[in-house]
């Protein structure tokens, strides 16, 4: 069970300071020299609000483009929560408003174009690869195409691997909505309690996977049904304004609903996104130019869960964390107020001593078995990376890995703060594959940057990720991800930066003949013109390396 001390009073005050200390982001004058751009300061910011957060929500889908990208802005940005959205399916069935593609060439599509909606949500997207088969009008006709059986497992696996602590959904079993969206309700409400009983599904518990509890399940309200029902309610401001951002909430998810294009055309501006969703939503009152409250019933709590509070805008309110894991949990009890996040080399020696007490409480056996301890150690290093100003960036250096043949990576650490930090071990690796060697020692100066190159050698039978259609259903929809860990140390302590790059892999080819033969020039041998009707064939092309070819 992921753990938090929310006892409100305490919370109350520290939510207090820190507003107060993220708006001085704003407000505060900038230092002479240390002060970073507004982009940083953004960044600082998350990375200090969801330090202060261990919760995870997770909003259920159906299709891509039904998801509440609104309520997922709103958890991620003003409360720090990590936000997660589940797809039942890749959107395969539906229309395509930009391109002849369907079934599943549209569905790889669909794929990153809900990448690149999570990207400005900021919640990481995750499928459970069932097939969109198109318009169902009962969920009974959906199960006939997923098995209700195969759906449920696929999605009490996700739950487990991803631990939300409180799931949404736009979806209603009561709804006579697309079937599709009926049957994704149902497994919702039913993987609530499976997740947690070992007796579902027990081949799933192993390599680190646990029975989980969801601790709250929320259904989106529609129409005027929130106003007459007394059922606990969460309400949030789509309109509400990111205080550093400066942007509203619901705008940026507007930015990300067309990032959605194939599913197309989407309103322009936020004034007509208003009036459209506020004309579907069955809402026509209200302040014109602006979105409808956002209410979600809470139907499903689990045992012994705390209670919702009354009037809270926020799913995880209330959340309360078991007492013996908060010492192991520095950050997360730790009070906000004395971040002074106008300047960052004041943030950074007090986030190397939260992490070195940190690692004090917390073994790497901790780290490695207990999932809230890691989620802690990787925001806790985001964090101090932030701070400290270093970016790490990994480049390949071939357009695609063909298995059996090496492929060089240039991972380039850059010093964008004030103090200068050294270069540990730089490990580089994926599919099964990895290397790790500490570098010369070597010193960034502020300003610096390193460039560090790292051969990766697939193994001779990696599985080709292309065409992309063909490999919708495996899981290498996006190719093969590679990652890189650097190690550094700067005065106060040590912390490591994640860097990721993903890439296809495609078959080696072959030519084992070209018709006519092709025509050599040389400096003594000038180029004697083809005749009119020659042209060349390459016969015996082993493989295909690209979508549709």
């Amino acid at each position: 069970m992921k753990i938090f001390n929310n006892r409100k009073p305490k919370i109350h005050r520290y939510v207090i300071l820190a507003t107060l200390a993220i708006v001085s982001i704003i407000t505060s004058p900038r230092a002479q020299q240390s002060a970073p751009s507004s982009n940083d300061r953004v960044e600082l910011y998350q990375a200090l609000l969801d330090l202060q957060n261990p919760w995870t929500v997770m909003c259920v889908a159906a299709h891509p483009d039904d998801e509440d990208g609104t309520s997922l802005i709103v958890m991620r940005r003003k409360f720090g929560a990590h936000t997660v959205s589940l797809f039942s399916t890749f959107g395969e069935g539906g229309q395509n408003a930009i391109g002849p593609e369907l079934y599943e060439e549209m569905g790889a599509i669909r794929a990153r174009e809900t990448m690149a909606a999570a990207e400005i949500q900021g919640s990481e997207p995750h499928f459970l690869g069932l097939k969109d088969f198109g318009f169902s009008k009962t969920r009974d006709e959906a199960f006939k195409f997923w098995g209700h059986e195969e759906g449920l497992r696929r999605m009490v696996l996700e739950i487990r691997q991803l631990r939300p602590d409180v799931i949404i959904t736009n979806h209603s079993t009561t709804s006579n909505d697309h079937g599709q969206h009926q049957a994704t309700a149902l497994m919702v409400v039913e993987a609530f309690d499976a997740a947690a009983d070992p007796n579902k599904f027990p081949e799933q518990l192993k390599d680190g996977v646990t029975t989980w509890q969801v601790q709250r399940l929320f259904v989106r309200m529609r129409g005027n049904a929130a106003a007459n029902d007394s059922t606990s309610i969460i309400t949030i401001d789509p309109n509400e304004k990111d205080p550093v951002r400066g942007v509203v909430y619901a705008e940026e998810a507007l930015r990300a609903l067309q990032q959605h294009a194939t599913q197309g055309p989407w309103p322009k501006t936020f004034a007509e996104y208003a009036n459209r969703f506020r004309a579907f939503s069955g809402q026509p009152g209200g302040t014109p130019g602006q979105l409808p409250m956002i209410r979600y019933a809470l139907v499903r709590t689990a045992k012994g869960a705390q209670p919702l509070p009354a009037n809270v805008d926020s799913f995880t309110a209330g959340l309360v964390i078991r007492p013996e894991m908060i010492p192991r949990l520095v950050p997360w009890n730790a009070d906000a107020s004395w971040i002074p996040l106008n300047e960052r080399e004041q943030v950074l020696p007090r986030l190397l001593a939260l992490a070195k007490a940190f690692h004090q409480k917390n073994s790497p056996q901790d780290v490695a078995t207990m999932p809230a301890v890691a989620a802690l150690e990787k925001k806790l290093n985001a964090a101090i990376a932030t701070a400290a100003g270093i970016s790490v960036n990994v480049v390949p250096e071939v357009k695609t890995l063909v298995p059996g043949t090496p492929a060089n990576f240039d991972i380039t650490v850059t010093n964008h703060g004030n103090a200068t930090v050294q270069v540990g071990s730089v490990e580089f690796g994926g599919m099964g594959v990895g290397s790790g060697r500490a570098p010369a020692v070597r010193t960034l100066a502020p300003g610096q940057s390193v460039k560090i190159v790292r051969e990766f050698k697939p193994s001779v039978d990696a599985t080709v990720t292309v065409p992309h259609k063909d490999h919708l259903y495996d899981g290498k929809t996006f190719g093969e991800r590679l990652a890189a860990h650097v190690d550094l140390t700067t005065t106060g302590g040590f912390f490591q930066i994640p860097a990721t790059t993903s890439l296809d892999v495609t078959p080696p080819i072959e030519i084992t003949s070209v018709t006519p033969s092709l025509i050599v020039a040389t400096s003594q041998r000038g180029l004697a013109p083809r005749p009119a009707k020659s042209r060349f064939v390459v016969a015996d092309l082993k493989a295909t390396t690209a979508d549709g070819c």
